[in-house]
């Protein structure tokens, strides 16, 4: 383990390990429209208003496919923040097995939150999938912060 996180450049791929973390979710949606009522992607957005008005298709199938555009729809809100956190920390020189702890982190939790978000049946469940967004967010600004007291030091 300590070569992986000594390996410089690692968390650059982090990115690409979070974009496919938010579009694994969309994905399965896609795949299960597709299946059941066909996807329309001349307006791939009324997809989700077909789900909704649609009084033949099973509630767990609509469930499911709610929490995985839920899910997707997290992912792209939080990726922008995990870009930012990578590109500073690399900016300011964060130490390699800082950036690469925190990326290995970072991704875990992701995938883990859409896990908990798309299976989750109870509100306990909830609250674990709202701690490890939580936990997520904290590694973005933990990083985002140490890279600004780094430039800081450094008078930059």
């Amino acid at each position: 383990m300590d070569a992986l996180l000594s390996m410089p450049g690692l968390s650059m791929y982090s990115i690409p390990a979070a974009w496919l973390s938010l579009f694994l979710p969309f994905n399965q949606r896609f795949g299960m429209i597709t299946n059941r009522i066909g996807y329309n992607n001349v307006t791939p957005r009324h997809n989700a208003a077909a789900l909704k008005t649609d009084p033949t298709l099973p509630k767990d199938f609509v469930e499911k496919c709610a929490k995985l555009e839920g899910a997707h729809q997290n992912g792209l809100e939080t990726f922008p923040v995990w870009v930012a956190a990578v590109l500073a920390g690399n900016f300011a020189g964060l130490e390699t097995q800082t950036m690469n702890t925190a990326s290995i982190a970072f991704v875990v939790s992701r995938f883990a939150y859409n896990y908990i978000y798309v299976n989750g049946k109870t509100n306990s469940q909830g609250y674990v999938r709202t701690g490890t967004w939580a936990t997520s967010i904290g590694i973005c600004m933990w990083v985002l912060v140490k890279a600004g007291n780094k430039l800081r030091a450094r008078g930059f």
